[in-house]
């Protein structure tokens, strides 16, 4: 009896700890060892430095309006009327954010560092505990694929995996394994 009044707080707490657990699981990955690569770090600190410069462009425009590279921005309070000029100043800010409007060119040699790119955000993904996403292509499948500009040319934020991963899920991905476009 002393034994089970003993025992009965550490299972009540032990219960507790499991349904919190639980109740967060739901828009969360399990997280695994992996090293970031340097060319990630660089792309997260130039996406902020244009969204503070896009936001700051905006605001001294006269858009009221939240910008993210990620998120996006929600533009339904402009007008139709508005829009051309609207869309004339976030272009403007985007140019002179340093952020390239136009696909540029692309070499071979180009391709293939994109490729490798492709496939850190691929196991970064997975070391967030991403799980069921599709394994990649070869670099010489792939490459050929962006050559003849193909549609279905593999990236890993396209994969199905992630349409179960809830929208913040998916933001805080982009933070964690930011996609260099």
């Amino acid at each position: 009896m002393m034994i089970r009044r003993a025992l009965r707080p550490i299972l009540v707490c032990t219960a507790l700890l499991a349904m919190a657990g639980c109740a967060n699981s739901s828009d969360s990955l399990a997280v695994t060892e992996w090293s970031q690569p340097p060319w990630m770090a660089e792309v997260l600190s130039q996406r902020e430095q244009q969204e503070s410069f896009v936001q700051a462009c905006l605001d001294s425009a006269g858009w009221d309006l939240n910008f993210s590279m990620v998120e996006g921005m929600d533009t339904s309070s402009i007008s139709e009327s508005q829009r051309p000029a609207f869309e004339h100043d976030f272009n403007q800010c985007q140019v002179d954010a340093g952020i390239d409007l136009e696909a540029p060119a692309r070499s071979p040699q180009d391709l293939a560092v994109e490729f490798s790119r492709h496939l850190d955000v691929f196991h970064c993904l997975e070391a967030q505990g991403v799980t069921g996403l599709a394994e990649p292509p070869t670099a010489d499948a792939w490459i050929d694929a962006a050559l003849s500009g193909g549609p279905d040319i593999w990236v890993p934020y396209a994969d199905p995996a992630l349409d179960t991963v809830g929208y913040r899920t998916w933001v805080d991905l982009q933070a964690q394994c930011p996609q260099d476009s």
